[in-house]
């Protein structure tokens, strides 16, 4: 519900999710920069273009559900403050 768009796989443990593009960045930047705020907030996840995949990010799920559950709050900061 925190507003990020997502693509589910259908196995496997990474989502691929559509970074928002701060402000002031450019587009093909975009991904690095979302990704260097989150790491910033404490959580680690990778850009998308070094897979092929610019404009996304790679979050891993195979974590415990305690860090899972930990990083949401994150990701709902973090998002709202870069769309604000």
């Amino acid at each position: 519900h925190i507003g990020y768009k997502l693509t589910v796989p259908n196995a496997g443990f990474f989502l691929w999710v559509k970074t928002p593009r701060p402000t002031g960045v450019a587009d093909a930047d975009a991904d690095t920069a979302f990704c260097t705020t989150l790491a910033q907030a404490g959580l680690l996840t990778v850009p998308g273009k070094g897979f092929g995949y610019p404009g996304y990010m790679r979050v891993a799920c195979c974590v415990n559900m305690d860090t899972l559950t930990k990083a949401v709050p994150i990701f709902d900061t973090v998002f709202n403050a870069t769309v604000a």
